[in-house]
């Protein structure tokens, strides 16, 4: 008995299709499967550690990583504030220039050749 060959043809792409299915499925499935734990660590429990948050000094964010209590606020410090000051001041933009050199003199910085130079490289 020969198998009949538009017929095995028409099952070979059913079979491929199958089987990427199933991979697509256990590729997207099998993490939720073997997940036992959480995925986020801390160094010390929560129950222990910390309780009162008194701080001894810390910042909040250092008295949060050490597992206080989440009821505990955290706040930024004086030196923080003027750290995001001086961030914004530093990375603002400035107004843009007015002149066509002024211009040229940013657009330097990207590309140092002028347009006809980069047309003559070309030829």
């Amino acid at each position: 008995m020969v198998p009949n060959s538009r017929g095995s043809l028409s099952t070979l792409p059913v079979l491929l299709l199958g089987g990427a299915a199933v991979l697509l499925s256990v590729f997207l499935l099998l993490p939720f499967f073997l997940r036992s734990s959480p995925l986020c660590y801390s160094e010390h429990p929560r129950s222990g550690v910390g309780g009162s948050g008194d701080g001894g000094g810390r910042s909040g964010l250092a008295e949060a990583s050490r597992g206080s209590s989440s009821s505990d606020p955290i706040s930024a410090s004086a030196e923080d504030v003027a750290w995001l000051r001086d961030q914004l001041s530093t990375n603002a933009l400035r107004d843009p220039p007015t002149t066509a050199e002024g211009w040229h003199l940013l657009r330097k910085g990207i590309n140092p050749r002028s347009r006809a130079q980069q047309l003559e490289d070309l030829r």
